[in-house]
C-alpha cells in the first residue's frame, strides 16, 4: 500500500489515463508496465497487490461491450442532433402552418425581414450543407426558383432537413471525421464541425422566427429546447 500511494504515482496517473478497448489494450499495459513496476520492488505482498491490480485493469477491458469501445460519444452525439434538427423543424412548421399568406409575407424587422424568407434561408442552408457532405457543388439554392404556396416551401424545408438526418445517421466514425475544402482546396472543417454549424445556424434562426410570428400574431409557439426532444424521446 504505502508502495501504491507514494512510490510510483505516475504510473498509476499513466493507466488511469490510457484508454482501454479490449484484451489487446490490457495485454499492451501489462506488458509496458510490468517491468517498469517491479524495479526495485522486493516484498512478495507489495508484488502481489500490483499483480492483482493489473490484472483487474486487463480483464475489465475485456468485458466492456463491443459498441462501447467502437462508438464515441461524440459521432452519438452528432447523430442524436440530427434526429433532434428533424423534430425542431418539425414543431416549428406545424406552428407555422397556421400562419396566412399575407403573415407568412409581412415585413418584420430582422435579418431576414419575412418568415418566408427566413424559412428560405433555413431551406437554402441544410440544402448546401447536405451537397458539401455529400462532396457536391451547392448549385442553384432551391429557394432561388421556387414557385408554390407556403406550405409547399414547409414542407420542402422538412424533406430537406429529413434527407440530411438521413445522411448523418449513415455516416461512419471516419466519414464524421473526414477533412472537407473548398474548391479552391481551402480548409473548410470536417463532416462533424459542419454538422455542428449547421444545427448551431438553425437554432439561431428559428429563434428568430419565434419573435416575428408571434409579431405577425401567431401565438403559441412551440417548446422546442433540446431539454423537450430528450424528454419526448424517453417517453
Amino acid at each position: 500500500r504505502k508502495f501504491l500511494a507514494h512510490s510510483d504515482t505516475r504510473f498509476m496517473t499513466k493507466i488511469r489515463k490510457k484508454p482501454l478497448s479490449g484484451n489487446a489494450d490490457g495485454c499492451r499495459l501489462m506488458n509496458t508496465y510490468l517491468p517498469v513496476v517491479f524495479m526495485g520492488v522486493t516484498n512478495p505482498t507489495t508484488m502481489r497487490n500490483i499483480i492483482a491490480i493489473l490484472g483487474l485493469l486487463f480483464f475489465s477491458a475485456s468485458a466492456w461491450p463491443a459498441e462501447a469501445q467502437q462508438t464515441p460519444p461524440r459521432m452519438a452525439i452528432i447523430k442524436d442532433y440530427a434526429a433532434f434538427n428533424v423534430w425542431v423543424n418539425k414543431a416549428y412548421i406545424d406552428w407555422l402552418s397556421q400562419a396566412d399568406s399575407t403573415q407568412f409575407h409581412r415585413e418584420v424587422e430582422s435579418s431576414f425581414n419575412t418568415i418566408a424568407k427566413t424559412v428560405m434561408h433555413l431551406w437554402n442552408a441544410e440544402y448546401g450543407w447536405l451537397n458539401t457532405l455529400l462532396e457536391q457543388p451547392w448549385g442553384d439554392m432551391p429557394g432561388k426558383s421556387f414557385v408554390g404556396t407556403h406550405q409547399e416551401m414547409l414542407a420542402a424545408w422538412l424533406k430537406t432537413s429529413e434527407a440530411l438526418a438521413a445522411h448523418v445517421q449513415q455516416l461512419t466514425d471516419e466519414q464524421i471525421g473526414r477533412v472537407l475544402t473548398r474548391s479552391d482546396g481551402a480548409y473548410l472543417g470536417t463532416a462533424e464541425e459542419i454538422m455542428l454549424h449547421v444545427f448551431n445556424h438553425a437554432t439561431y434562426h428559428r429563434g428568430q422566427l419565434i419573435t416575428m410570428g408571434r409579431q405577425v400574431g401567431l401565438d403559441n409557439p412551440p417548446r422546442a429546447d433540446y431539454i423537450y426532444y430528450i424528454g419526448e424521446r424517453q417517453r
